[in-house]
C-alpha cells in the first residue's frame, strides 16, 4: 500500500535530511503549475523587464524543485505562504518506493524542466554530482511579529565538497518571486540569515 506523502516543513523532516548529508544530487527538474508562455505574462502584467530566458523560468517558475540524490531517493521542495516557510515531501524512498499522487503523476504539473535541459549557470551545474556536506536551515534576522508566531523557514542551503552553495528560497529576494533557487552568483546577504539548525557530516 503506497504511503500519501505530506507537505512539512524542513525541520520536521530530520531523517531525510540527515540521510542526504554524504549523498549527490544526480538531478534538479522544476515541475511547473505555469507554462513559459504564462510566465512572461506575469511579468508584463507587473511590469517586469528581466527575467524572460529560459533559466529564469526554472528558477522561478509557479511549482516545486525535485530532487534526485545518489542513493534513489527522491525530494520535492516548495513554499508555503501561510507557513511563512519552505515546505518538503518525501517523493520517492532509497529503496524506489513511490508515495501516492506521486509529482511525476500530478495532471496539475504543466511542465517538468531539467536543469541539464537549458542553459544554465555555471554555479548550479557544478553542484551536481557533487557530495552534500552540510545543510542549514534558514531564517531571516529581521522578522517581524508575525513571522515569528509562524514556522518561518525561509531557506534551505546547501554546501557541497567543492564548496559550492545552492538555497531554497521562500522570500528571501528582493523581486517579486516567492519561491526561488539561487546560487553564490544571486543578490542574497549572508548577514541577512541566521541557522535555525545544521545537518553536516
Amino acid at each position: 500500500m503506497q504511503t500519501q506523502f505530506n507537505w512539512t516543513i524542513p525541520s520536521d523532516n530530520n531523517n531525510i535530511l540527515e540521510n542526504i548529508i554524504g549523498k549527490e544530487i544526480r538531478s534538479i527538474i522544476k515541475a511547473s503549475h505555469e507554462t513559459y508562455s504564462d510566465h512572461i505574462s506575469y511579468l508584463n502584467d507587473v511590469g517586469i523587464a528581466g527575467y524572460r530566458d529560459q533559466f529564469s523560468f526554472f528558477k522561478y517558475a509557479l511549482g516545486s524543485f525535485i530532487f534526485s540524490f545518489s542513493d534513489g531517493t527522491e525530494c520535492a521542495f516548495s513554499s508555503a505562504e501561510d507557513l511563512n516557510s519552505i515546505i518538503m515531501s518525501l517523493q520517492k524512498s532509497s529503496t524506489q518506493e513511490i508515495n501516492q499522487n506521486y509529482i511525476f503523476d500530478d495532471d496539475d504539473v504543466l511542465d517538468f524542466i531539467k536543469l541539464d535541459t537549458i542553459e544554465s549557470s555555471t554555479d548550479l551545474q557544478n553542484t551536481i554530482n557533487k557530495k552534500i556536506t552540510t545543510i542549514n536551515i534558514l531564517t531571516k534576522a529581521n522578522l517581524n511579529d508575525k513571522e515569528k508566531l509562524l514556522p518561518s523557514e525561509k531557506g534551505v542551503e546547501f554546501i557541497f565538497e567543492n564548496h559550492k552553495k545552492i538555497i531554497l528560497s521562500h522570500n528571501l529576494t528582493e523581486n517579486n518571486f516567492v519561491f526561488s533557487i539561487q546560487t553564490e552568483t544571486d543578490a542574497l546577504e549572508r548577514k541577512d540569515f541566521i541557522v535555525l539548525k545544521t545537518y553536516t557530516e
